[in-house]
Order: C-alpha cells, then sequence, then structure tokens
C-alpha cells in the first residue's frame, strides 16, 4: 500500500491572543480619532486669518495646501 499523503497546512497555527489584550470593537473605536477637513479657498484673507486662529485655539493643526 502506498502511504497517505498529508497536505500542508495552509496556514501555521497561532496561539490565542490572552485576553487581557484583546480589544472590543468598541474599545477600538474609541481609539480611532475622526480628521476634519475644511477648504478656506472661498474665504477673504480676514476670515481665513480668524478661522486658522479659532482652529488653533481648539488645539488642532492647520494644513495649508497651494
Amino acid at each position: 500500500q502506498a502511504p497517505a499523503v498529508a497536505s500542508p497546512l495552509a496556514k501555521p497555527p497561532v496561539a490565542p491572543q490572552p485576553a487581557d489584550k484583546i480589544e472590543t470593537q468598541e474599545e477600538t473605536h474609541r481609539k480611532v480619532k475622526k480628521q476634519y477637513v475644511f477648504q478656506m479657498s472661498s474665504l477673504n484673507s480676514q476670515e481665513r486669518i480668524d478661522y486658522c486662529r479659532l482652529i488653533k485655539d481648539l488645539g488642532r493643526r492647520l494644513r495649508v495646501g497651494k
């Protein structure tokens, strides 16, 4: 008789994570921060300066594009 042919495993076995390392979907969702993008090209210079100052006062960053 011919020996039985064993096919290799598609994925190697992985040990389960400890329960304290597993995050729920809600915990992961809380860690993700929303990033808001505002286009200010339609504002005049003074309005743009005022909004930029407000954004900085709120502790956010500005990215100026050309």
